[in-house]
């Protein structure tokens, strides 16, 4: 859970520094320059992979 929160507040960090230099499209997030794509990418990747570990745990707690 503290890893969950913790790459929560990594995406918000750079949300905060790189304010205003993506637009949406799609519903998705579009940046300019590919150094902002690929780590706003790892940081989402990260977040959705930590997302999945705890549904997995929390599934295997509640069949005990």
């Amino acid at each position: 859970m503290s890893e969950y929160i913790t790459d929560h507040g990594k995406l918000l960090d750079f949300y905060e520094k790189n304010w205003g230099s993506w637009k949406t499209a799609g519903g998705t997030v579009v940046f300019q320059d590919g150094h902002l794509a690929v780590t706003f990418q790892k940081l989402r990747d990260q977040i959705i992979a930590t997302g999945k570990e705890l549904d997995q745990q929390y599934k295997a707690m509640s069949e005990e």
